[in-house]
């Protein structure tokens, strides 16, 4: 507590010194300050101690806090953690990409905390949600403030509210929630919006203006920006690959690569020496990501050709794609149960893209107010990330497996990370462009937004509504599961028409002048906040520590007090008393543990034809039957 008080007392000395110095600064650091306080608001339960997240916790609990615990073992002990006495008959886990104790964040965790607890990894987790917000922040700020956005009719003070907005939508979004318990991929996730504020300095700007623009193509400049922004770009893309998730890593970069096209596409002819320019500033950023982030890179490419990944079939690699029946998640996320506890449907359950109802709202308005590059740029980029998110539904992403590294991934869904991204850009140029002077087409495009808003929630009072409580009543006599079935789909219709409603109310105050443009801001602000936090704060939660099950000691002391070399075999249908990876937390040697097609294929390949990997005839499981 007191540590929460000396930084609080510093950001506060901080702004006050801003205040007087640094005036410019003001704004980014009232933003920063509110997305602060919209994290913490959002993750109360977990801050004070009521809950905790996942509610088994998932990988937080069984595969990150045992590989980290055995890091912070090794750290304490004066050595680097490059092999895995423990596991899989021993393991070399430096060449686990996944193991990310090289990450800053992750190992001044581990150096500077005596005992790694879950809820040291819970708010590591909820920093980086707040680190994927201010990094959107300042992405929008750029984009909504460059030279081409600027107008001198729109109020200097909008910019930051939908910058704001933006940040929210983004940093709360399905894509980003429902991987609270991967921590790696989370931690890497929330890097993306900070190398492209850094890779945008890089790349030909044209960016939206705040009044709507005409259909014909704005003059267009490469950027003169200094050269050390693909430096910069370069330092962001290797720390986050550090973090320990391959999979995120090329979605960032494809991100980058995508945004790189669509800029030399865009960009007036002659375009060769642009498109050079652009093309070696990505590979420099590549290059400098790569030697950042060589001891864990190159481990991993020598270990993962004799893995189980590496023998990956294309069914193996498109398995948890979104299937285009899950699009209603877009505007009901639970309507197929958006927990693993109420999920049902015959789809694996993955993220659905959620980001709340008035982002979208703003992104189609954006679009409208914009009908140029400038917004096709990012829905270019949210389209790509939804054509891949299909996975075996779609052919683009068989397409994409055929280059390096696509091939050994899983879960296409986590493609809707770009998605998101691009839906959020847009939301904030939409909000910027609804509280900034209309000229006649802006006016015009949100008279056209105005009433499919009002078609969309007379469609949803005169039919949804009145449907799903009939099938409510209709269901009340039948198998408990349906009926718990479609009670939580009412509960989604029923939030959806109320979200359309408080949208309807801010688009009617703006356009009847009814408050301040930063006043409807704040209420878009506290709306979005309100949408995702409501359900998404709350969902899948629990008030028991999921890492209980390693405390065990009794049978510990009881192993300990064996003599004679062995390894355990704990395979033995008893994962809800004995953790996979217990092992590893405790010092002892097992011969398995927890599922990772990362371990070595022959060490996988033994135990085929046994049902169990071989143990070396020095160990005996003779222990592992008194469990």
């Amino acid at each position: 507590m007191l540590i929460v008080l000396i930084v609080l007392a510093a950001w506060i000395g901080l702004g006050l010194w801003l205040q007087r110095r640094r005036p410019a600064w003001r704004g980014p650091w009232w933003g920063i300050s509110l997305l602060a306080l919209a994290t913490a608001a959002f993750f109360w339960q977990q801050l004070s101690g009521v809950a905790y997240t996942p509610a088994d916790g998932g990988d937080l609990a069984s595969f990150l806090y045992p590989i980290y615990a055995f890091a912070q073992r090794s750290l304490h002990a004066g050595h680097l953690p490059l092999w895995n006495p423990h596991l899989y008959l021993g393991a070399p886990h430096v060449a686990d990409v996944q193991a990310g104790w090289l990450y800053p964040p992750t190992l001044l965790t581990l150096l500077l905390t005596p005992a790694l607890t879950y809820r040291h990894l819970e708010l590591l987790s909820i920093a980086h949600f707040f680190w994927a917000g201010a990094g959107m922040f300042f992405l929008l700020r750029s984009l909504l403030t460059s030279p081409d956005a600027t107008s001198e009719q729109a109020p200097a003070g909008l910019t930051w509210w939908a910058a704001l907005a933006g940040s929210l939508a983004f940093m709360f979004s399905d894509p980003l929630l429902t991987h609270f318990g991967n921590y790696n991929l989370l931690a890497t996730a929330s890097w993306l919006p900070w190398i492209l504020w850094a890779y945008r300095a890089q790349s030909t700007q044209v960016d939206f203006a705040p009044v709507a623009a005409t259909s014909s193509r704005p003059a267009s400049r490469p950027a003169s920006r200094p050269a050390s922004r693909p430096l910069l770009a370069g330092l962001c893309l290797g720390i986050a690959t550090l973090a320990g998730h391959p999979q995120t890593i090329l979605i960032i970069v494809l991100a980058l690569a995508a945004l790189t096209l669509l800029e030399i596409y865009f960009t007036p002819s002659p375009r060769r020496t642009p498109a050079l320019a652009l093309t070696g500033r990505l590979l420099i950023t590549l290059a400098l990501a790569f030697l950042l982030a060589a001891p864990v890179l190159l481990p991993a490419a020598l270990h993962t050709p004799f893995t189980q990944r590496a023998d990956f079939s294309y069914g193996q690699a498109s398995q948890f794609s979104l299937s285009p029946s899950q699009w209603i998640g877009l505007v009901v996320p639970a309507f197929f149960g958006r927990g693993p506890q109420l999920h049902w449907g015959p789809w694996d359950r993955v993220e659905v893209g959620y980001l709340g109802i008035l982002p979208l709202v703003l992104a189609l308005l954006a679009v409208l107010l914009h009908p140029d590059r400038r917004a096709w740029r990012w829905l270019a980029l949210a389209g790509v990330g939804m054509a891949l998110a299909l996975g075996f539904y779609s052919l683009p992403h068989g397409w994409l497996t055929l280059l390096p590294g696509f091939a050994q991934l899983r879960a296409p869904a986590r493609f809707l990370l770009l998605t998101d991204l691009g839906l959020a850009v847009l939301a904030a140029y939409g909000l910027h462009g609804l509280l900034s002077p209309w000229d006649p087409p802006a006016g015009q495009a949100v008279a056209r937004v105005w009433r499919l808003l009002k078609g969309a929630a007379a469609a949803v009072l005169a039919i949804g509504l009145p449907l799903i409580y009939l099938a409510l009543l209709l269901t009340q006599d039948r198998e408990q599961t349906v009926f718990i079935r479609v009670a939580v789909a009412a509960i989604g219709i029923t939030t959806l028409a109320g979200l359309l409603l408080a949208t309807l109310a801010i688009f009617h105050a703006r356009r009847a002048n009814w408050a301040r443009p930063a006043t409807l801001g704040a209420l878009a602000c506290l709306l979005i906040l309100l949408d995702l936090g409501s359900p998404g704060a709350t969902l899948d939660s629990s008030p028991k520590d999921p890492t209980a099950a390693y405390q065990q000691p009794q049978i510990l002391a009881f192993l300990r007090q064996q003599p004679g070399a062995w390894r355990l075999d704990a395979r033995t249908d008893i994962e809800q008393l004995w953790q996979p990876n217990t092992a590893l937390v405790a010092g002892l040697d097992d011969i398995w543990g927890i599922v990772n097609p990362l371990v070595l294929a022959d060490v996988r390949a033994t135990g085929k034809a046994s049902g169990r990997p071989a143990a070396p005839a020095r160990c005996t499981i003779s222990s592992v039957r008194s469990l």
